[in-house]
């Protein structure tokens, strides 16, 4: 009949839409491959990775991401909050909404997070994040995500205008998202465990001879952009050598 077709239609539009999006979610992070590269700074592609969720994702007007650290959870970017202020709160792996889910892993609909807040964390912590305007989301897509296997984290996606906004497509969607986040984030600790044997002396961590003079090109070539000054200090330690032949290399190294 033509209701079933209709129907059958609307099925398809459905499914094509979740398909796109998901496709766009894929070339977002794609997209970032060379921030990831570019960035050492875990949280310089945290706050890429949300930004681009926000774009890409409908509804989202804000977000964050948080990340376990083996105690607690930490705000590492954020988008129409003050990343600064909202890492005024400590917040624990309980204390995550997902926590009272029976899978970690699996998106969710937040409605209201005020009301859960107040039902489970300590009123210190609510007020905190009162002040920072943290609570004034009425729906929040969230899903947690991993790094070697274990928990690493969360993101957030908040919308502020209604508590019905996001539906069952959305949470796909920021589960499918949560894998790409997982992928990124894998490579861009791969890579930078790869750059840092090229930048980083093994034992003193100091930059190498190559890298140095790539900075210090770069210093240069900005300073003179900017009309600018700059400074360099170099620093000796002396005598090492009497340590090494006296006590042993090893003695040299401590030192």
């Amino acid at each position: 009949t033509n209701s079933t077709q209709k129907e059958a239609i609307d099925e398809l539009k459905i499914a094509y839409q979740n398909l796109d999006q998901s496709h766009q979610i894929t070339e977002g992070m794609m997209r970032l491959t060379m921030t990831i590269l570019e960035r050492e700074d875990l949280d310089d592609v945290l706050q890429a990775i949300l930004e681009e969720a926000i774009r890409i994702i409908p509804k989202a007007q804000a977000g964050s991401i948080l990340i376990y650290n083996g105690e607690v959870m930490e705000f590492r970017a954020a988008y129409g909050y003050s990343l600064k202020n909202l890492q005024k709160v400590t917040l624990h792996k309980e204390d995550l909404f997902q926590s009272k889910l029976n899978d970690l892993y699996e998106p969710a609909i937040i409605q209201d997070l005020r009301v859960f807040d107040e039902a489970h964390l300590e009123d210190e912590k609510v007020k905190t994040l009162h002040e920072q305007g943290a609570l004034v989301a009425q729906s929040i897509l969230t899903c947690s995500f991993k790094y070697n296997n274990q928990f690493f984290g969360s993101i957030n996606i908040d919308n502020f205008e209604s508590r019905d906004i996001f539906d069952e497509s959305d949470k796909r969607l920021i589960k499918h998202l949560a894998k790409q986040i997982e992928i990124t984030i894998a490579i861009h600790k791969l890579f930078g465990n790869a750059i840092g044997l090229t930048r980083y002396d093994v034992l003193t961590q100091a930059n190498t001879r190559r890298y140095h003079l790539e900075l210090m090109e770069k210093l240069y070539m900005n300073s003179k952009k900017a009309h600018t000054t700059f400074a360099v200090v170099s620093l000796d330690l002396n005598d090492l050598k009497q340590i090494n032949d006296q006590y042993g290399h090893d003695a040299g190294d401590d030192a």
